[in-house]
């Protein structure tokens, strides 16, 4: 189970989270909702150990997610926007997270190009592909076996009708097979993924 336990998160002198405990089951999704500026793209941040608290802990299976390269070794983490860099190609940007992840021989990511159609892709520079392409980058962490814990924010955005049914259908698999989605979403239909709801305030 992921848990942020406690946690208190200020910036400045804006308080986004006071001594706040949310709990996310495995063989589950949540969908996180709320105001915008209330604090759940801030919430993924947290979960994902990329944003510092004043207060509290995020827990793996009762472990510190702090320097616990156990749980980084699982977590699939799509931020919004996404961040990729542009100068590569992307045959090298995969390459580069096959050899970050220890396993340079991987080929979930030709899996993931061929179901997301953006296999002729290989030799193209990421700066210059389109919104849509680069999120369906982004999101070929969903094909990744070894993840267990994904953390989505906004993953329909730029995506196309057959785009988002795709990942939506990609999400429940992983869901069925045990893993963790927490996920920020103003996708009107989920038909094909079970959820629950944390809704900020």
């Amino acid at each position: 189970m992921l848990v942020a336990s406690n946690i208190t998160v200020t910036r400045g002198e804006r308080v986004l989270f006071q001594n706040s405990h949310v709990s996310f089951a495995k063989a589950r999704c949540t969908i996180v909702k709320g105001e915008n500026g209330i604090g759940k793209s801030t919430l993924l941040k947290i979960l994902s150990g990329t944003l510092e608290i004043d207060e509290g802990e995020v827990l793996w299976d009762n472990c510190s997610v702090i320097h616990n390269q156990h749980y980084f070794a699982l977590l699939g983490y799509v931020p919004n926007p996404i961040a990729l860099p542009s100068t590569l190609t992307v045959a090298d940007y995969f390459l580069m997270r096959r050899c970050l992840d220890g396993m340079p021989e991987a080929d979930w990511h030709q899996h993931a190009m061929q179901s997301l159609g953006i296999e002729a892709l290989n030799k193209t520079r990421i700066g210059m592909l389109s919104s849509g392409q680069k999120q369906k980058i982004a999101l070929s962490i969903l094909w990744d076996a070894m993840r267990k814990v994904f953390l989505l924010d906004e993953p329909f955005s730029n995506l196309d009708h057959t785009g988002r049914e795709i990942v939506r259908k990609k999400i429940a698999a992983q869901v069925s097979q045990g893993a963790t989605v927490v996920m920020v979403s103003h996708e009107p239909s989920l038909d094909s993924i079970t959820f629950d709801v944390i809704e900020l305030s």
